[in-house]
C-alpha cells in the first residue's frame, strides 16, 4: 500500500557507516533501511542503523526512528534483539 512518503538517498560518513534509504512520511515519522546481498553483512549495516538512531539523529527534535532494517535477499524476516528488523527482499511484496 503507497504511503506517499518520499524516500531520500542515504548518506555515507565516519561515525554512521553507510545508510541506502532514509523514508519520511508526511506525519513526520521516518525509517532507515540498508540493503545487503547476504546475511554475513546484516551485523554491519544493522550497527550502523544503531549507531545513526543513537548518535546521528537529534530524536528529541525529529523522534525515535519508526522502524530500522536491512533487506537481504532471502532468508526469514525477523526481529533482532537490537530493534533492527532483518526484511527478506520476498516479504516485501509479489
Amino acid at each position: 500500500m503507497p504511503l506517499g512518503a518520499p524516500v531520500g538517498k542515504g548518506d555515507r560518513d565516519a561515525l554512521s557507516g553507510l545508510i541506502a534509504a532514509i523514508v519520511r512520511a508526511r506525519d513526520g515519522r521516518w525509517a532507515a533501511f540498508d540493503v545487503k546481498l547476504g546475511y554475513r553483512q546484516v551485523d554491519l549495516a544493522a550497527r550502523n542503523l544503531v549507531k545513526l538512531r543513537d548518535e546521528r539523529v537529534d530524536t528529541a527534535r525529529v523522534g525515535a526512528p519508526a522502524a530500522l532494517g536491512v533487506i537481504v535477499p532471502s532468508g526469514v524476516s525477523h526481529a533482532r534483539d537490537d530493534g533492527v528488523a532483518v526484511i527478506a527482499l520476498g516479504a516485501l511484496g509479489p
